[in-house]
């Protein structure tokens, strides 16, 4: 946990950091799967989701980048969608 989400506990929306560690659990699972080091670095990560889960992450967008090592984090809404997914694009 960075030290920025450490100060975000109780100071924010729960949805933020439940968001958030939805989408840094989908990066290390998908690092894992390839046999990569948790602190390879990501290209770039594309978000999916409900629009109050975008803007949930778009607050933490920072810390999310910064603990799962993504240089690019891009979020697009989609409301139909029934949860957040996560995809890693090299």
């Amino acid at each position: 946990m960075t030290r920025a989400f450490r100060c975000f506990i109780g100071k924010t929306d729960p949805t933020c950091l439940e968001v958030a560690a939805t989408v840094l659990s989908e990066i290390r699972k998908q690092k894992t799967e390839v046999r990569q080091s948790l602190r390879t670095p990501v290209n770039h990560a594309l978000v999916t989701g409900p629009s109050t889960a975008i803007a949930a992450l778009q607050s933490v967008a920072r810390d999310v980048r910064e603990a799962g090592v993504v240089n690019e984090l891009s979020m697009e809404v989609d409301d139909s969608a029934n949860g957040v997914i996560t995809q890693i694009i090299d």
